[in-house]
């Protein structure tokens, strides 16, 4: 996924591989702390939150999660569940 590769034997532009690498972002987001999203963002954590949270949320939406069998949306979806743990949803 990193390089543009297939995942999951389907090229990494599918909407569900598309959801993936944008919950991955941001789980690895919320893992950050201040001073690591500012030097590496250029943006407070809640702003890059803010930023990561809705492309996965627009992502996840592409990829259709509520009517999908798609592994890698279901992945998609388990990684931003598991990532919002310590995150406050305005």
């Amino acid at each position: 996924m990193l390089r543009g590769g297939p995942y999951l034997g389907q090229d990494h532009n599918t909407p569900g591989n598309k959801a993936l690498k944008a919950a991955i972002w941001f789980s690895a987001v919320n893992a950050l702390t201040e001073a690591e999203c500012i030097s590496l963002f250029k943006k407070s954590r809640p702003d890059a939150l803010n930023q990561f949270k809705r492309l996965a949320d627009i992502a996840l939406s592409q990829a259709d999660l509520m009517n999908t069998v798609d592994i890698a949306t279901m992945q998609a979806f388990v990684t931003y569940l598991v990532s919002c743990d310590d995150y406050t949803f305005l």
